[in-house]
């Protein structure tokens, strides 16, 4: 090997001495200056003592043959012109002399350091450290050697790096092969040994060298066998090495013919994984990590990261084996796409594992796989609607939730059915593909809002005896959980990427939907209310006003029914609504029956002194008190009725004279607003006068 070497650089020397001088010997005495001058730098660099008689030897016929190609060049200036030529041939073969020998020296001088590395290392394990470093300054010196011409000392020292590096390597993998079967590498739960302290230095100490080592290779990022592997960048050196034994039980159970490997049990190979991860928390954060942060510092990775992501290729790995199998089969493709997930869940929840890291999901999201998730999902979302639809007890509160959101069961399922699909794609890699399962949401979403429409149809007969009170508190409740989630960061960003801008959100059309019909459903509760308490007021409105006497201290006996079955129905709407959807039910009533009791009552009807109080003190003791309830200042939502009171009750002379002002001022704002009225225009204050018995129609 060595005769092969040298043979190989001689040629390679003489090849570069004839591109550079040619025929041109003219620039032989400058070639014989840089020569000399580069001898010298390299016999420094090596800077080796060696007494071998080849070395010696070699440098001897280099001064030798230096020391003829001087005294060539000074008879050469003065030789005849037909000597020149002779002369010429002589200086080339000395020159290429010259350049093979000085490549013969280094070669010998590297060979007999590397010799004395080799011998070193084989006598004593203490020097392991020094050879390790001494592998690192052979590696800065072939970097400074990559820029100089000399390309064969290049390629040797890289070669000859390869080679001490390899054995250095190998080496100190069975020296912590040994030393991790010592220490009873791995811990699993089933062995429990204590090892020894020396042991434990052992460790820390070949942990430290592996590192060292594996800082000499540089940082070329190895090819990976898989795009899917691709952002699974192998641990440190040593964490490699710790692996290993667990990658081999891993084959060892979970591939073959063997009962622990089952196409239709994922769980357990994904488990044992778990397991490993969690019984060498400890023990790296305690013994790896340390060392971790002495040699590499502020750069150092975690080791229990580094040690998770390797073992979490392994199940990446075999994901993969399997999914052409698992495709074909819906059940077999299902269940692992559920324990998948929980894996990565709990692996990132449960044990910490970075999201910035490389997970399994990625196995799910390649092209094919990702079309038949996609539609794996879509079938057994809408399997499980119908039968939250279909359930006996689909439309019953649940007891567990806050009285006042009245959640009914159905709309409790179909609120945990969208949390968990987002559970499902929250931590997929690409929002194209989280955006793809929103998309499927909003379809889903659409499609329950269809569903209850559907339902509707036979409950409107009889509202408040119906299903339709809970469809409105299911609708209500899931529309305030989708503006809640539209809030988080994840939607937002897929809002973002979906439209380019944030405004809005990705629930915007589904919510506008969904509330138009709670909208609908409150205005159909309503109305059946008002119908009832229109029919019980037939009495009351076509009472004896005109010629009614006032009694302070009774409502209108004609009222009482009225009352009492608004009573009841308000009652009844509290019960069966969520609090939100009650008040607006209230508030709702209210104006529409200050506007019936306005509009029937009042403009319909003649009053006498005592008719306006009577009306104004039925108000007063029987109608506010009913919303008073519900607020502080009900008479705030019959505000146009309690200002036509004020002018019903006005004395007689006042009547008249506000009628005088109202026909007569231009602007009689003023005036009315003197008397406590700000609802009711001029026009409207007018209409209301005129129905006093004691106004007569040219008073106005």
């Amino acid at each position: 090997m060595e005769v092969e070497g040298v043979e190989s650089l001689l040629s390679e020397a003489v090849r570069e001495l004839n591109e550079e001088i040619g025929s041109h010997v003219d620039k032989a005495r400058e070639a014989y200056q840089q020569y000399t001058s580069e001898k010298h730098e390299i016999e420094q660099m090596l800077d080796v003592a060696s007494s071998a008689a080849r070395v010696t030897a070699a440098v001897h016929e280099v001064e030798s043959v230096s020391s003829q190609i001087a005294t060539v060049v000074e008879q050469y200036d003065t030789l005849s012109v037909h000597r020149k030529g002779q002369l010429e041939e002589q200086l080339q073969t000395q020159v290429e002399r010259v350049g093979q020998l000085e490549a013969a020296v280094a070669y010998l001088k590297r060979i007999q350091e590397l010799e004395a590395i080799s011998n070193q290392l084989e006598a004593n394990f203490h020097h392991e450290r020094q050879a390790v470093e001494r592998l690192g300054k052979l590696a800065q010196m072939a970097a400074a050697l990559s820029g100089s011409n000399c390309h064969h000392l290049t390629s040797f020292y890289a070669e000859t790096q390869g080679y001490w590096h390899t054995l250095i390597r190998e080496k100190l993998s069975t020296e912590f092969d040994d030393i991790l079967k010592e220490i009873k590498w791995p811990m699993v739960a089933d062995i429990t040994a204590t090892p020894s302290p020396d042991s434990l230095a052992r460790f820390d100490s070949l942990v430290e060298l592996l590192l060292l080592l594996e800082m000499t290779e540089g940082h070329e990022v190895p090819k990976s066998r898989s795009a899917l592997l691709s952002d699974f960048l192998p641990p440190p050196l040593p964490l490699q090495l710790m692996v290993r034994p667990l990658r081999r039980r891993f084959l060892y159970h979970f591939s073959g013919s063997r009962q622990t490997n089952r196409l239709d049990k994922p769980e357990w190979f994904m488990a044992q994984v778990l397991a490993w991860i969690r019984e060498h928390v400890t023990f790296l954060s305690q013994r790896v990590q340390p060392v971790l942060d002495k040699v590499k510092g502020d750069e150092a990775p975690s080791a229990q990261i580094e040690f998770s992501r390797a073992l979490v290729q392994l199940v990446l790995e075999k994901l993969h084996s399997e999914l052409s199998i698992l495709e074909q089969d819906d059940a077999l493709f299902a269940h692992a796409l559920d324990e998948t997930l929980s894996f990565d869940k709990e692996l990132r929840s449960g044990l910490g594992y970075p999201i910035s890291q490389p997970g399994v999901v990625g196995v799910l999201t390649q092209a094919p796989v990702f079309v038949k998730w996609i539609a794996m999902e879509k079938k057994y979302a809408g399997e499980r609607m119908d039968r939250m639809l279909c359930s006996e007890t689909a439309w019953q509160a649940l007891a567990s939730q806050e009285e006042q959101l009245k959640v009914t069961e159905c709309a409790d399922a179909f609120i945990a059915l969208l949390a968990t699909m987002t559970d499902r794609f929250r931590h997929l890699p690409q929002p194209g593909h989280r955006l793809q399962f929103v998309e499927l949401q909003l379809e889903l979403i659409e499609e329950w809002r269809v569903r209850l429409v559907q339902i509707l149809r036979e409950e409107r007969l009889l509202p408040l005896a119906s299903r339709l009170p809970a469809i409105l508190n299911s609708v209500c409740y899931v529309a305030a959980v989708l503006r809640e989630w539209a809030e988080q960061p994840l939607l937002l960003q897929l809002q973002l990427y979906r439209q380019g801008h944030v405004q809005g959100c990705v629930f915007d059309d589904a919510l506008q939907l969904l509330e138009s019909l709670s909208e609908e459903l409150l205005e159909t509760l309503t109305e059946s209310v008002l119908l009832d308490v229109k029919a019980k007021s037939r009495e009351y409105r076509k009472d004896k006003w005109f010629c009614m006497t006032s009694d302070e201290n009774t409502l209108t006996p004609s009222a009482c029914e009225m009352m009492q079955i608004l009573s009841a129905r308000l009652l009844q709407l509290k019960e069966l609504l969520a609090e939100s959807s009650f008040n607006k039910a209230w508030h709702s009533l209210a104006t529409h029956l200050s506007q019936f009791l306005m509009e029937e009552l009042v403009l319909e009807n003649w009053f006498s002194s005592g008719g306006g109080c009577q009306f104004q003190y039925d108000l007063i003791h029987g109608l506010f008190p009913l919303f008073g309830q519900f607020m502080a200042r009900p008479d705030n939502l019959f505000k146009p009725l309690k200002e036509a009171c004020i002018l019903l009750t006005l004395a007689s002379g006042s009547a008249k004279l506000l009628a005088e002002v109202l026909r007569d001022e231009v602007d009689p704002t003023d005036a009315l607003a003197e008397l406590g009225l700000h609802r009711l225009n001029p026009q409207e204050a007018r209409e209301i006068l005129s129905r006093r018995n004691d106004i007569s129609a040219s008073d106005l």
